[in-house]
């Protein structure tokens, strides 16, 4: 969206799919990364869960075999069959998340964006969502952006990269395990996982410790 739709200063390169996307209009972006917005009623178009998961591919003129064959399959996929006569704005947040990955979904793009899908979802339904769009990330070999302050839950994904971004620059990059042994989380303000503020209450070391996101493998005993 920056600089297309808000006015700022670009600096350094980023591309997507080896294209500039300074080059490239919000239109064309959008074929490639497909994005799920943090308020999910705001992506909505049609009067059912079929005809949103359709949209799509009514405007890429698909052929109607077609069009039901593959709104049928991410129905599916993302267990909305019983609720794709269902307007969507009956269902629950996270029958709406659903709703709107299989609506972008559809468009087979291999990248897909989240923003901030937490914010809106009890714990329970966030942790459903986080395992949901791990699995799909893993079936469909999808790479997967998840753009979250809920550190806890967003990185039950497994996530390879944890970036963090503060004041519009970017303050570390590294694996998940590196970034939270470095402290960088809370100094801008984030809350770590609560986890490892526990741990380093109850005396635990955590600069011993090489797998921080993986509670299991943690092994300290203390005295």
């Amino acid at each position: 969206l920056i600089p297309q739709s808000f006015p700022g200063n670009l600096d350094g390169q980023i591309l997507v799919n080896d294209q500039d996307v300074s080059k490239l209009d919000i239109f064309n972006l959008s074929f490639a990364v497909a994005t799920v917005l943090q308020d999910t009623d705001a992506q909505f178009v049609g009067m059912t869960v079929a005809e949103d998961v359709s949209f799509l591919l009514e405007n890429e003129n698909i052929d109607h075999q077609t069009l039901l064959k593959k709104t049928n399959h991410w129905l599916t996929e993302l267990n909305l069959q019983s609720a794709k006569n269902h307007h969507p704005q009956e269902l629950s947040g996270g029958q709406k998340q659903r709703v709107s990955m299989a609506g972008v979904l559809s468009s087979d793009s291999k990248i897909l964006l989240f923003d901030e899908p937490l914010a809106n979802l009890d714990p329970a339904a966030g942790r459903a969502a986080i395992q949901l769009i791990s699995q799909l990330q893993k079936k469909l070999n999808l790479t997967v952006i998840i753009i979250e302050h809920r550190l806890e839950e967003a990185l039950k994904i497994q996530a390879d990269k944890l970036v963090i971004v503060s004041r519009g620059k970017i303050i570390a990059n590294d694996t998940p395990d590196r970034v939270l042994q470095s402290g960088v989380v809370s100094q801008v303000g984030l809350r770590e996982p609560l986890y490892l503020t526990a741990l380093k209450k109850a005396g635990f070391d955590l600069s011993l410790e090489k797998h921080l996101t993986d509670l299991s493998s943690l092994n300290q005993e203390l005295v």
